[in-house]
């Protein structure tokens, strides 16, 4: 239900009673590139990061505001994972991990989320991720993809400098 355009949205996705969305305009909604697949919610994701990972912010009763953080503190997980190239904007996949009701590690589950902060040299601090969506794996899912970033689902930032650049050449 949706309380205030911005503040504490649930989403209702009927398509897919097994995931909860929240904390996102309904009008973002349709650019975010989601699709179905055998009646799973696929999004477009341009990380996964384990469970292991989060920090700051596990434990919250509820995950309609606020965020919580990607630790940095593990030079070998930072390059295993890619964390060093998370970017604001940037849609990732938490593994193992569930927001219905507040964030917490579970097996098995999945969340999609949205970069909101950059990176904290404080311990269990980093990049934070805002749930989007959260559910069992078999109602979501996710697939790698450069351009899961706010950006291009909205046109703005480097995504609007490509489209400048390209009608440019279609121009010529």
């Amino acid at each position: 239900s949706e309380s205030a355009k911005g503040a504490k949205i649930e989403v209702e996705l009927p398509d897919f009673p097994g995931v909860t969305a929240m904390n996102l305009d309904p009008d973002i909604l349709p650019k975010l590139g989601l699709r179905s697949e055998k009646g799973r919610l696929i999004a477009p994701v341009h990380l996964t990061i384990p469970a292991a990972a989060m920090g700051s912010g596990l434990g919250s009763y509820h995950s309609y505001s606020g965020d919580y953080d990607v630790q940095m503190f593990d030079p070998e997980s930072v390059r295993e994972y890619r964390l060093d190239e998370l970017r604001l904007g940037d849609l990732v996949a938490i593994i193992d991990a569930d927001s219905k009701f507040g964030r917490s590690y579970r097996r098995g589950h999945i969340v999609i989320g949205i970069v909101v902060h950059s990176c904290s040299t404080v311990a269990g601090h980093g990049p934070g991720v805002t749930t989007l969506f959260t559910g069992k794996k078999e109602h979501l899912g996710f697939e790698l993809s450069k351009k899961a970033n706010l950006a291009f689902a909205l046109g703005i930032g480097v995504a609007r400098k490509n489209k400048t650049k390209a009608k440019k050449r279609r121009k010529k």
